[in-house]
């Protein structure tokens, strides 16, 4: 029933305020106040609960009053009517929840929504206690448990299967999911490795990426991205976390020729409502869309703009595919509650008590209509905006998909596919395929798929190194130079040959030697097409292409040891910290004892000099225990005890730590014991010639000046440590373990020692230029090649490469810690109280006893430094007292 536009205008104006957390329910004019005003019509409530403060939440409110206009325009005399309830979850989970909840007490019959994977489980959990169905609108996955969970959205494994075949049409091999780091993101993973396996492609790496991750950690994925086997991507990221990965890898050249891109229903449904800013960075990838009908869409679309810029203000250019499916999923709702004649009232809810998982459960209400409404949305088909709508084990089936390219930022449709024809994903004519028209973001200038009966050769260059003949043993002269395989040998040599070996295609090569100076510039500059040797695999090399590695190793650090003369070794048991602090204490010692004999005890009276040299003298000779002054008083007497014991422990502590060092010395010592230490020392350091991964690790990761860097074939190893850099050598030298390892087994001396810092790399490989189209191929087979023969790869790892293990390899280690004043500090505080507080108790006994003469010195009418003087001649005066002088008479005549 409609309403007149006065009395449509004023209730428009109304609005309520629900709960703090579910939301407020959103009455605007129309759809819903058409609902209310319907008084001989029985009214359904739904609930649909949305992100309202996102511009998508907007819009598919927008669509579902448009589908609820629409609906009843074309059905006048159904004799129900839906009453909608929308309540805003904000984009937060908890407050989805809540506003669930909320729904289930005002007798929704069932819940459209929301908009997030997480909040739609949330909310279909709760919902399942109460049997009301929930319609989803978002990217979901139909795995999800939830019985009443009915799914509007595009299947992921339907998408799966096209996306499978469209990477099999295309001959692309190795393939890198990159999923965000959720239930939602991973749940993708299982169906879309088993289909591409099904299809001969292969994933070996896949990659997460956090919902809150920031730029700087996608920036280090997608680095990390660009040294990973393959460059075939298929992304499965919600938005707005989509659009900052592609600015990211758009920022790094990643979105070019040399990457294809492949998003799924995610991305691909959201695409149209793009600014054409955030296209930009998707230049060239290729997506996945359910299928329009395009006169529909377009008269649906000129209402949307419209109602969305009236109501909200905001103006659009396109829809996406979530306005077209709440739109669906609304017109759905209608025609299930007119099949059921379903209405909200009070004997249509009964008060269940059983879940108490949730706050307030026991006041949740059970649906009594849920289980028949469920099964008339199940039974419900009708022409859409996004195809038949028609449910299949609770899952929307699609009979046609779109296949998308962002191409100058505009969307083109490549091909409409059909769900069972796997052909089909390819476009007509298969020039196309390799047309950069068709695949922007295609490495290939040609067709991925080898030409029939075609031969490719390649000049693979074998990387010779002077000293070190373990990887490439090439014994080229004129009488062999016909026949380069029996010429070279070697562990890369074998592990090509074996390789190569396995192709199910002709190829022929031909070995050329190449050399570390110049091996570099001849792959980029096509005089060789690939390397083979011991390549490290480099990432951030945009000219370079490596195979899988077929040897791990880690960059060592090998430093030469000092020699076993130290003129002041006997210093390094303690730190200069605490040398000072322990000689400071000798001092104080001396003067405590000194202040509370001076007065009572002989031996510590005299001239001022043997007064001074006395003190000391007594408090460095208790370190030998050599002191032989008899004290006076029991306050001196419990402060020598007190520090008898500091000097006890100090002086074991020496010993042993004397004793640690001086054996570690015998052994060996190195010049340094870490890179930091190197650096600040000024040291040279060495890397072998050729090696421009280690270079880089030196100057750009380390910090080292290019002035501290010197190079050298791995046979000048040993005379440019023993050199040193003080003499034209080095004091390290940074190389790959295996290099260092021949180098330490035909040094086995105690002159050299590797350190305990090692620097990972990506491993060994064979490199290839980019530019040759073929050179992916060749690659790409020997890479699989390569780890399908690990057991064969070990045997020749084995054959070549020596043994250090007999040598002087492990991390080093001084043997011995510094003794630190963090080692005494509660030792020289018990000893610093200690003496303190003796001092203190004679000053007051002193005072107490000479009060009297004190006082009169201090009321003299005499200038301060008299009356100093005065308390010193005081204080310098021998004690008299029988009993005293009893004792040092006897003293004296024993002496």
């Amino acid at each position: 029933m409609d309403l007149d536009p006065v009395e449509e205008r004023s209730m428009g104006l109304v609005y309520t305020f629900g709960c703090l957390f579910g939301g407020a329910p959103v009455y605007g004019s129309g759809a819903e106040f058409r609902a209310q005003a319907a008084n001989k019509k029985a009214a359904a409530s739904v609930g649909v609960i949305l992100d309202l403060t996102s511009e998508l939440g907007k819009g598919c409110k927008t669509s579902i009053l448009l589908a609820y206009d629409d609906f009843y325009a074309a059905n006048p005399n159904y004799t129900t009517r839906v009453k909608f309830i929308f309540r805003d979850s904000m984009g937060n989970a908890l407050k989805a929840a809540n506003a669930a909840t909320n729904l289930i007490k005002s007798r929704v019959q069932a819940i459209i929504g929301p908009l997030s994977y997480l909040e739609t489980n949330i909310v279909a959990s709760i919902c399942n206690q109460s049997h009301i169905p929930v319609i989803s609108i978002s990217a979901t996955s139909s795995a999800t448990s939830a019985s009443n969970l009915i799914h509007a959205t595009l299947d992921f494994s339907s998408e799966i299967r096209f996306i499978a075949n469209f990477i099999k049409n295309h001959s692309w091999h190795y393939v890198i999911p990159v999923y965000e780091d959720s239930d939602y993101g991973a749940s993708i993973l299982p169906s879309l490795i088993h289909n591409l396996y099904l299809v001969g492609a292969e994933v070996h790496e896949s990659v997460a990426i956090p919902l809150n991750a920031p730029d700087s950690r996608i920036e280090n994925e997608l680095r990390i991205m660009k040294g990973l086997r393959g460059s075939v991507f298929i992304v499965h990221i919600m938005s707005p976390l989509a659009i900052r990965f592609f600015q990211i890898a758009n920022k790094l050249g990643m979105v070019s020729k040399n990457y294809v891109w492949i998003v799924t229903s995610s991305i691909g449904g959201i695409l149209d409502t793009l600014e054409p800013a955030n296209l930009n960075f998707m230049n060239g990838i290729v997506g996945l869309r359910t299928h329009t009908q395009s006169d529909r869409v377009t008269n649906f679309s000129t209402k949307y703009k419209a109602r969305l810029q009236k109501d909200y203000n905001i103006k659009v250019e396109n829809t996406s595919m979530y306005q077209l499916l709440a739109y669906d999923v609304a017109w759905a709702i209608a025609m299930a509650v007119e099949k059921t004649k379903i209405v909200s009232s009070d004997t249509s809810f009964i008060i269940s008590p059983q879940n108490n998982s949730i706050k307030s459960a026991s006041m949740l209400r059970v649906s009594e209509n849920g289980a028949n409404l469920i099964s008339a949305i199940h039974s419900t088909k009708f022409e859409g905006l996004v195809g038949n709508f028609n449910l299949v084990d609770g899952q929307r089936q699609f009979a046609q998909y779109d296949i998308l390219n962002v191409i100058d930022n505009q969307i083109s449709s490549i091909r409409k596919a059909g769900q069972n024809s796997n052909s089909n994903i390819n476009p007509t004519r298969q020039s196309n395929v390799c047309s950069r028209s068709y695949l922007r973001s295609s490495p290939y200038k040609q067709c991925n798929s080898r030409p029939a009966a075609q031969v490719v050769s390649l000049k693979i260059g074998t990387l010779v190194k002077e000293g070190f003949d373990e990887f490439v043993n090439a014994t080229l002269n004129a009488t062999n130079l016909e026949d380069t395989t029996q010429a070279n040998k070697g562990l890369s040599i074998d592990v090509f040959l074996e390789a190569v070996g396995n192709f199910d295609f002709s190829f022929d090569y031909t070995f050329v030697p190449v050399y570390p100076d110049n091996a570099i510039s001849e792959l980029t500059d096509g005089i060789v097409d690939g390397i083979v040797g011991d390549m490290i695999i480099d990432p951030d090399n945009e000219k370079l292409d490596f195979t899988a590695p077929y040897l791990y190793g880690d960059i060592w650090v090998v430093v030469s040891n000092k020699s076993s003369s130290d003129k002041w070794i006997f210093l390094r048991p303690f730190s200069y910290k605490l040398w000072v602090v322990s000689i400071g204490f000798f001092f104080f010692t001396g003067i405590a004892l000194w202040l509370i004999e001076h007065r009572t005890n002989p031996a510590f009276r005299g001239p001022i000099l043997e007064q001074i040299g006395l003190t000391f003298y007594f408090a460095f000779s208790t370190l030998v225990y050599a002191h032989d002054q008899k004290l006076t008083s029991n306050f001196s007497r419990f402060l020598l005890i007190i520090w008898l014991f500091t000097v006890f422990v100090l002086s074991s502590s020496y010993t042993a730590s004397l004793s640690s060092i001086l054996t570690v010395q015998q052994l060996q010592q190195p010049i340094a014991n870490s890179v930091d230490e190197l650096r600040k020392n000024g040291e040279f350091v060495g890397y072998q010639t050729g090696s421009t991964f280690v270079q880089k690790l030196l100057t750009e990761t380390l910090d080292f000046k290019t002035t501290k860097l010197r190079s050298y074939s791995s046979d000048k190893y040993e005379e440019a440590l023993k050199n040193g850099s003080a003499h034209g050598g080095v004091g390290a030298i940074f190389d790959v373990e295996h290099y260092l390892h021949g180098f330490l087994s035909t040094n086995c001396s105690e002159k050299y020692t590797k350190i305990s810092q090692t620097f990972s790399t990506r491993g060994i490989g064979f490199a290839f230029n980019k530019n040759n189209s073929y050179n992916y191929f060749v690659k790409a087979a020997i890479s699989e090649a390569i780890l399908s023969m690990s057991n064969s790869t070990i045997e020749m790892q084995t054959k070549y490469l020596k043994d250090s293990r007999n040598c002087n390899t492990q991390s080093t280690d001084t043997g011995y810690e510094i003794l630190t004043i963090g080692n005494f500090t509660g030792l020289f505080i018990i000893t610093g109280v200690v003496s303190s507080l003796m001092v203190i108790i004679f000053l007051i006994s002193y005072v107490c006893k000479n009060k009297n003469q004190l006082k009169t010195i201090c009321t003299e009418d005499k200038s301060i430094v008299n009356r100093f003087c005065a308390l010193c001649k005081h204080f310098n005066k021998m004690e008299s007292n029988s009993s005293k002088s009893e004792v040092i008479t006897t003293e004296m005549q024993e002496i």
